[in-house]
C-alpha cells in the first residue's frame, strides 16, 4: 500500500476508534455484560491494528516517532481505565518479544536486524509446518 494512503487510513482508524471509545464511555453502564466484554475485545483488536500499522506495516522511512508517541499518550490512559490490554506478537510465536511493550520501553521500533531475523524464522516455521505436519 502506498505510504500516503496508509497514513491517511491510520488517521481514519484513530478517528473512528475515538468516536467508539467516546460512545462506550458514555453508555458502558447501560450495556449488558456480554456486549461490554465484546466491545472491550473489539477495542483491543482495534488498538492492535493501529500499533501494527505503525510498528510493522509502515515503511521505516515514513515512520514518525512523534505520531506514535501522541497516539500512545492518548490511548494509554484509556486502556488503563477500561482494563484493555492490546498485545502484538510476531506471527511465528517463537519470538515472544511483544511489539507494543518494546515500543513503550524503548520508544523505537525493533532494530532492522531483529525484523530480518523474525522474517527468517517465519519462513522456516512455515516451511517446517508444511513439510512435516500438514503432509
Amino acid at each position: 500500500m502506498d505510504p500516503k494512503v496508509l497514513q491517511k487510513s491510520v488517521m481514519q482508524l484513530q478517528r473512528v476508534t475515538d468516536e467508539m471509545l467516546s460512545y462506550y464511555g458514555e453508555h458502558m453502564h447501560s450495556l449488558s455484560p456480554i456486549r461490554s466484554a465484546r466491545m472491550k475485545q473489539y477495542f483491543e483488536n482495534r488498538m492492535r491494528i493501529l500499533y501494527k500499522i505503525y510498528l510493522l506495516d509502515m515503511p521505516r522511512t515514513d515512520f514518525n516517532t512523534e505520531d506514535l508517541l501522541a497516539m500512545d499518550d492518548k490511548y494509554l490512559p484509556i486502556c488503563e481505565k477500561y482494563a484493555l490490554h492490546p498485545r502484538l506478537y510476531p506471527e511465528n510465536k517463537l519470538l515472544r518479544t511483544e511489539y507494543i511493550r518494546y515500543w513503550r520501553k524503548h520508544h523505537q521500533r525493533w532494530p532492522e536486524w531483529y525484523e530480518a531475523f523474525n522474517h527468517w524464522v517465519d519462513i522456516v516455521v512455515k516451511w517446517a509446518y508444511i513439510k512435516f505436519i500438514r503432509r
